[in-house]
């Protein structure tokens, strides 16, 4: 029965009026840099982001801790999980 609810949203969904689901955009939401059609999902917050970004966020000393939580978040279901810090600013910024 679920797999028939998830065929009929499909069939609802119109691209031409709604937001699309891709992550498939032309820059980073953090550095506003080109990501080259390749990104991935902060682990701090909403913020689709290119892969320099990722490996700069990976160095960050609450990383390992931000993942922890999202995980945690998905195995009690929460998919629309904001990230460990919504308002995340890297560290490069904070030290400048």
């Amino acid at each position: 029965m679920k797999y028939l609810k998830k065929i009929e949203l499909a069939k609802d969904f119109n691209s031409s009026k709604n937001e699309s689901f891709g992550m498939s955009v032309n820059s980073c939401d953090r550095c506003n840099g080109p990501t080259n059609n390749s990104t991935t999902t902060s682990m701090f917050n909403q913020q689709t982001i290119c892969m320099s970004c990722k490996d700069e966020e990976k160095k960050d000393p609450e990383y390992d801790a931000a993942c922890q939580m999202e995980n945690e978040e998905i195995r009690k279901g929460n998919y629309n999980y904001p990230g460990a810090i919504p308002n995340y600013t890297p560290i490069r910024l904070l030290n400048n």
